[in-house]
């Protein structure tokens, strides 16, 4: 009954440790009205599964809206790394389309929101100075490396970015 209209965009890993499917997830069950228009209100969500086939009805929240600005997430993407959960998430954001998002936690359920060290925003003009969104991070020679859509949903391209260490 938490989940009514929107149910997708998971990302998912197997826990070796803990031997766990864990799944993070947007869902919703609201609209609001942005500009005329009718638009999808969703956090991410998190489920866990011991098989990876058989899921609980529904997710604990781990992201939620925080300001009047945000209406929803897109696809997370979770990585461990240094021993710490780090996840990349597509913010929408009213009336400027999707930003990137960034979180850490040490359980993976339990996040903490940390957006401003993303450092990654849209151009002034080109492929991605309408929106960033749906960003993939790995690991290539010891650096995280991300990659991510440009306007349209990367209609007009994808980006490429390095985490800089300090």
């Amino acid at each position: 009954p938490e989940e009514l209209f929107f149910r997708g965009g998971p990302f998912c890993i197997y826990d070796k440790k803990v031997h766990t499917y864990k799944m993070w997830y947007v869902a919703g069950s609201d609209w609001m009205e942005i500009d005329g228009k009718n638009m999808p209100v969703y956090e991410i969500k998190y489920l866990e599964s011991k098989d990876g086939i058989n899921w609980p009805s529904e997710g604990r929240t781990c992201i939620k809206i925080e300001n009047e600005n945000e209406h929803g997430f897109g696809r997370p993407y979770v990585i461990e790394h240094n021993g710490i959960y780090k996840m990349f998430y597509s913010i929408r954001v009213k009336h400027f389309g999707y930003r990137l998002g960034y979180a850490e936690s040490i359980d993976g359920i339990n996040w903490n929101r940390k957006d401003n060290l993303m450092n990654l925003d849209v151009s002034e003009d080109g492929w991605d100075s309408e929106m960033i969104a749906y960003s993939a991070v790995v690991e290539i020679n010891n650096k995280l490396v991300m990659f991510y859509n440009g306007n349209g949903f990367g209609k007009t391209g994808f980006g490429y970015a390095e985490l800089m260490e300090e």
